[in-house]
């Protein structure tokens, strides 16, 4: 009879990571279902239903077939996990709140696909444990380390973006919305027509404050909100990631915009 395997991480006091009580019985469970009736339990979406698999379970399903080699078992359960995963990025990594949504969240999937691939090697062989025990915990650290990368990336190539030059250069209306270009420059690689505004640019930049440009970098850059329109507590927002107000941060911007619309009009 197989029977779960047990984990070896464990917690930085000494004691061994522990599925929860009801996680263990549906993984001992699952592992003695034939693949068509794991199939048809697969298909269950309803997290309600009794015959719901919870992801911690299917970790687990993955990497008992692994050590098996399994491959039926894992081309069964793989498609399932990353289906769900893409359902929760497609919520937190938004196309239109972050510059490229769609690579980022290819990249947290490719990323947790390569743990999956690489279980049991390495400097950290049962890393996965903690899928098994806290599953959303995992992904969503997975995730917001991603994102965090992101935002060192886009950091960095502030030095090799600029705004694109304004037709309208004495029309106020031109730089209203000084913000809609910051965005655009960093999004798109820099041009020789830009090369003219690159330097004027970057010292408008390191010039605000730094709450002032904190703030613009998450929200006009990264694409985080202010703050949560539903007043959720666990939706990471520019007021999160700042440890203060959404006032406070809509206070930063509207102080950081007056100053790039005056950099606008001096170029």
């Amino acid at each position: 009879m197989a029977m779960a395997r047990p984990l070896t991480k464990s917690e930085p006091n000494g004691t061994l990571y522990r599925r929860p009580a009801a996680v263990e019985a549906q993984v001992h469970e699952a592992i003695l279902l034939k693949l068509p009736d794991l199939r048809r339990r697969l298909l269950v979406t309803d997290r309600d239903d009794p015959g719901y698999l919870r992801s911690e379970c299917l970790v687990h399903l993955l990497r008992h077939g692994r050590r098996a080699g399994d491959q039926a078992l894992m081309n069964a359960v793989l498609p399932v996990l990353l289906s769900r995963c893409e359902a929760n990025l497609l919520v937190t990594v938004p196309d239109g709140r972050m510059p490229d949504a769609t690579s980022l969240r290819q990249d947290v999937l490719d990323e947790l696909t390569e743990l999956l691939v690489l279980d049991g090697l390495g400097e950290n062989p049962a890393e996965l444990d903690f899928y098994e025990c806290r599953f959303n915990k995992a992904f969503r650290t997975l995730r917001i380390d991603a994102v965090r990368r992101a935002a060192r990336r886009s950091k960095e190539i502030i030095a090799v973006v600029a705004l694109p030059p304004s037709e309208a250069k004495g029309d106020p209306d031109a730089y209203e919305d000084a913000f809609a270009h910051v965005s655009d420059a960093f999004k798109v690689l820099p041009t020789q027509e830009w090369d003219a505004f690159r330097e004027p640019f970057v010292n408008a930049i390191e010039a605000l404050r730094p709450d002032e440009r904190e703030a613009v970098i998450l929200v006009h850059i990264l694409g985080y909100k202010e703050e949560s329109e539903a007043e959720d507590p666990n939706e990471e927002t520019a007021a999160t990631r700042c440890n203060c107000t959404g006032r406070t941060i809509r206070n930063r911007l509207t102080r950081a915009a007056a100053k790039l619309a005056r950099f606008k009009e001096d170029l």
